[in-house]
């Protein structure tokens, strides 16, 4: 199976380190990268100016590294993760770590737990 690099980014300007890092490791594996966030249904982040402003930025960055980047809504963004992995057949999961909240952490565990054909890269 061809390689396949997944980057979990959320409504954060300095998300653009994690689709650095994906892009990197594409080059690397010499695949190809997909940028993705996944927002909670009920959540209003093009309300908010800032967020709004840094999803943008992070599209940008995305397309500057050749990759694309797909925005959810789901009432499980677990779930959604998952499927997603599952759907673009990911063989490499880059994730967030710096000022990681408890639900950050088990998250990962989980996602690791419920992909473990997919390397969890944690920047």
């Amino acid at each position: 199976m061809a390689d396949k690099v997944l980057v979990c980014v959320t409504s954060q300007k300095t998300c653009e380190n994690l689709i650095g890092e994906g892009a990197r490791l594409s080059d690397k594996l010499k695949c190809s990268m997909t940028v993705v966030h996944v927002v909670k249904k009920g959540f209003h982040f093009l309300g908010a100016t800032e967020e709004g402003e840094a999803l943008e930025h992070l599209f940008n960055v995305s397309k500057n590294f050749g990759a694309d980047m797909m925005v959810y809504r789901s009432d499980n963004v677990l779930q959604k993760l998952v499927q997603i992995a599952k759907e673009s057949r990911a063989t490499q999961m880059v994730l967030g770590q710096s000022g990681q909240t408890p639900v950050e952490a088990d998250i990962q565990k989980k996602l690791s737990h419920q992909l473990p054909e997919v390397k969890m890269v944690i920047v």
